[in-house]
């Protein structure tokens, strides 16, 4: 018996060799099959624990706590719709935090909350205007003589802008007053008599002219408020980049440094950092249909500089620029669009020279660092709520530096967030409570709302004001504006006492089983404390960032499962045709006794042996390809690969997992293929060879 089964592996290697165009076929698709489910499996893990690096350790945790009442799904990142979804409120953190700390593998509960607000930061007359008016303010004589006849000049050549215009603008109403009020701000009469009557001459200019200059410096903030020391210490990519951390029981705010760099830093710096990351990625401005865009919209911000330099920049700029442009007539206006078109010849030395010379010129960030910025979001009833808030520093998740959505979030302390989004703790509902009675302030039905305040001269609101003796320009009147808050302090207990909107919960033990047991875990703790909540994973929390790695492995598996039915075909056409060929051979077979089993058991063992040297081949070269990989580094071709890497390359690991399933998913597939020309090479009769013979 042992003879017989040992001649049949011979005869499978004689016909392995004797029929090399067939298994040189099968053995190509076996092998490139195995190679690529081995590379793009390891692959895809890799993708997939980098995404989940980027998300856990960024803002999502490992897992996330809502209230189970809430309308939509948590999206950190926003839903498909680009809004932020409405998940409730948990309304005491306090206990939430206590029971979920409590559960084994907990290491940390961060609260959070996450919301949109306006900053406002005017356009360049509002700012020099606000600079003039403080002047005034401070008695600063030469001060004001410098920002005067800056702001003398600004209007001037809004003023030119202005007249070059109205033969392209139709002639209304509007921009005929517009045109008459901006040239009454540049005649010298109006500028003889400024120090005559300096604050009415500061309203015509805010009024009047200032709305003229349409380049406003507001921008939409995204923030998420949290405790700032708990979220620093348990998220592990956080790294402070400019200025300090907030201290400890203070209000504060922290720009994500990708946000501050590219939405709040001076429109035409940052436009020409936008080139520059591109050309330094191998790219070309001349070539690239966005970037030349980028490149024509570049000239007309020129603007944006000239209405920041001073007189005494302005002449020596202009100086300057005439030299290096080796135009000796053209004025700054000229010089400064010249300046800015670019191309690929001159982009680097230009660049070079807008940061030597210019930029120390203009205020390359409308918030620095120390600012107190205004921050206006609209609350869950609806009304406008405005906080100010004293910007700390900028921060980064290291390694997510260039990815966008690396950059969603900026960071703001919770009780400032509550404020924003009206929601207080009870010790500030009760302190507000209080100075509703102290100030005599009552609640006033709508049917008794006009006799209460504009009835008769008794009225409680009368009373009070008369008692108190109101000035309205006196000390927290209506001209005063308190930035007080900006500094204030607060209990840091404070931080759990009140409402969160979610939190994130980071484990000591982050494996996919220990995610899946610390959820239930908690599901469990928080339903038998009668807390009405509702835990998730960080993929269902991240929302459609957190299935982009669901979508990686599902188009590997149809890329592989495509692979394998295409080598299922070839492989099975490639052994009916060996099979017709061998007709002769099989017959003879049959002939001197072989059975239908060992007929078939030989085709199978040829399959099964071409299936072991060109899977091993294909498993040595996807093997060689993540190691080569894994030494290089994968590189991030765009922001969005970034956040999937988890950083600018990705080092992908191979396991015997990856080996192991790609040898056996090649295997199965194989020999299923070769079931069918076995039987049919079984079912060949004597008869047949001898007729062949015939």
């Amino acid at each position: 018996m042992n003879d017989k089964w040992t001649l049949l592996w011979q005869i499978a290697l004689r016909n392995l060799r004797a029929h090399r165009r067939k298994s040189l076929i099968v053995g190509f698709i076996l092998f490139l099959a195995t190679g690529i489910i081995v590379f793009f499996g390891a692959l895809v893990d890799a993708v997939d624990a980098g995404m989940t690096r980027s998300v856990t350790q960024s803002a999502a945790g490992h897992l996330q706590i809502h209230s189970a009442d809430a309308k939509d799904k948590l999206a950190l990142y926003g839903d498909e719709f680009a809004s932020m979804p409405d998940i409730g409120l948990m309304l005491d953190f306090a206990a939430v935090a206590k029971v979920v700390r409590a559960v084994p593998n907990v290491k940390a509960i961060v609260p959070m909350g996450i919301d949109f607000a306006m900053s406002s930061q005017g356009n360049e007359m509002d700012r020099w205007l606000a600079s003039l008016r403080q002047a005034v303010r401070d008695g600063d004589e030469p001060k004001i003589v410098e920002r005067r006849d800056h702001v003398r000049a600004v209007v001037k050549r809004m003023y030119d802008e202005l007249s070059g215009a109205k033969e392209m603008v139709s002639a209304g109403g509007d921009f005929v007053k517009q045109l008459a009020d901006a040239k009454r701000a540049t005649e010298p009469e109006f500028w003889n008599t400024f120090d005559a009557d300096r604050l009415a001459a500061l309203e015509f200019l805010e009024n009047k002219i200032s709305p003229l200059e349409t380049h406003l410096s507001d921008a939409w903030v995204q923030f998420l408020g949290t405790d700032l020391d708990a979220f620093e210490a348990n998220f592990d990519r956080f790294k402070l980049v400019e200025g300090t951390r907030v201290p400890k029981g203070k209000r504060g705010f922290l720009f994500n440094h990708g946000f501050y760099e590219e939405y709040l830093k001076h429109r035409v710096a940052r436009v020409l950092d936008a080139l520059k990351r591109h050309r330094d990625e191998g790219h070309s401005i001349d070539d690239d249909a966005e970037a030349r865009g980028k490149r024509d919209r570049l000239v007309g911000q020129y603007r944006r500089v000239l209405y920041q330099l001073d007189l005494a920049a302005g002449v020596k700029l202009e100086a300057e620029l005439r030299t290096y442009l080796a135009q000796n007539e053209a004025d700054l206006p000229t010089l400064l669009q010249e300046l800015l078109k670019v191309n690929d010849s001159n982009f680097d030395e230009r660049y070079a020279w807008f940061y030597e010379h210019i930029a120390p010129h203009i205020e390359l960030y409308p918030v620095k660092i120390g600012d107190v910025i205004p921050l206006q979001a609209y609350t869950r009833s609806g009304y406008s709520k405005s906080v100010n808030v004293k910007v700390y520093g900028t921060y980064t998740f290291e390694g997510l530096e260039k990815s966008d959505i690396g950059k969603a979030f900026n960071l703001v302390d919770l009780i400032t967030f509550r404020e924003l989004y009206a929601l207080m703790t009870p010790e500030r509902m009760a302190e507000v409570q209080a100075l509703r009675e102290k100030s005599g302030i009552k609640d006033v039905k709508r049917e008794g709302a006009e006799a209460e305040l504009f009835g008769g001269g008794d009225t409680e609101l009368e009373k009070t004001v008369v008692a108190r003796g109101f000035d309205e320009f006196g000390e927290g009147g209506i001209g005063k504006i308190s930035r007080s808050d900006a500094e204030e302090g607060f209990d840091p207990a404070e931080l759990e006492r009140g409402v969160a909107i979610n939190a994130a919960v980071l484990l000591h033990d982050a494996s996919t089983e220990a995610q899946a047991t610390a959820l239930l875990a908690i599901e469990a703790a928080t339903k038998a404390a009668d807390l009405n909540v509702k835990v998730v994973g960080w993929q269902e929390a991240a929302g459609m960032v957190g299935q982009l790695a669901v979508v990686a492995r599902l188009i590997l598996y149809v890329i592989v499962f495509l692979l394998l039915l295409v080598a299922v075909v070839v492989i099975n056409n490639s052994m009916v045709i060996a099979t017709m060929e061998r007709v002769k051979e099989i017959g003879t077979m049959r002939a001197i006794g072989a059975s239908r089993r060992y007929i078939a058991s030989l085709f199978v063992i040829e399959t099964f042996v071409l299936g072991l040297v060109a899977g091993g081949l294909g498993v040595v070269g996807g093997v060689t390809g993540i190691v080569f990989w894994q030494a290089v580094g994968l590189p991030a071709q765009n922001a969005f690969m970034t956040f999937l890497f988890s950083g600018p390359r990705l080092h992908p690991d191979v396991s015997l997992t990856h080996i192991l399933v790609a040898l056996t998913l090649t295997m199965f597939f194989a020999l299923l293929s070769t079931l069918y020309p076995a039987w049919l090479a079984s079912r060949i009769r004597p008869v047949t060879a001898m007729a062949e013979d015939g």
